[in-house]
């Protein structure tokens, strides 16, 4: 799934301006619940291109290579049969649920990324640095869920308990349907 950062599409953009207020970003950003948010391995900032590398030639490897590559990684993960995180890698991730409040799902869909990071370099288990890298991905999911949680400073507050009883009605209601204006 693809989002933009802010309503208009422009917040961070090298060369055009954000037009949103903040709280217009962070409605925008509060759209998007936590468990939503879980849900996502990766979280990618793209710019945009400079106007000359749209039409010049793709820099990189090409389809082949990649094809290769992901071939054989799916050899290795199906060769290996998953098994408890080694300690290094399970250590990193329960430092992030606590420093991060990254949630179980969070853990281990980061887990599963260090596995598919490993596999792409030809080894079987996942070190330190894979999870590492597997959870630098999912910052900027952090920061998004942040956003959306925190309170907004216009947002009136909830009412309590006491004030959200109705008061009693002057006359008590019908079963009937109610008729519709103009209608029969």
């Amino acid at each position: 799934m693809a989002t933009l950062p802010c309503p208009c599409g422009f917040q961070g953009h090298p060369r055009r301006g954000c037009s949103c207020t903040a709280h217009q970003v962070n409605s925008y950003r509060r759209q998007l619940s936590g468990p939503l948010l879980d849900r996502f391995d990766l979280f990618v900032d793209v710019p945009p291109p400079e106007p000359g590398a749209l039409l010049s030639e793709p820099p990189g490897e090409g389809s082949a290579a990649v094809r290769e590559r992901v071939q054989a990684a799916r050899q290795v993960l199906a060769a290996v049969k998953p098994s408890r995180a080694v300690a290094p890698v399970r250590a990193r991730l329960e430092q992030a649920v606590i420093d991060w409040g990254l949630s179980g799902r969070g853990a281990q869909r980061a887990l599963v990324l260090a596995r598919t990071i490993a596999a792409l370099d030809g080894r079987s288990a996942p070190r330190a640095a894979d999870a590492e890298e597997a959870l630098s991905f999912r910052r900027g999911l952090l920061d998004l869920r942040a956003t959306a949680q925190a309170p907004s400073a216009s947002a009136p507050c909830r009412p309590t308990q006491a004030t959200t009883a109705r008061p009693a009605s002057p006359r008590p209601r019908s079963n009937r349907p109610r008729r519709r204006p103009g209608g029969s």
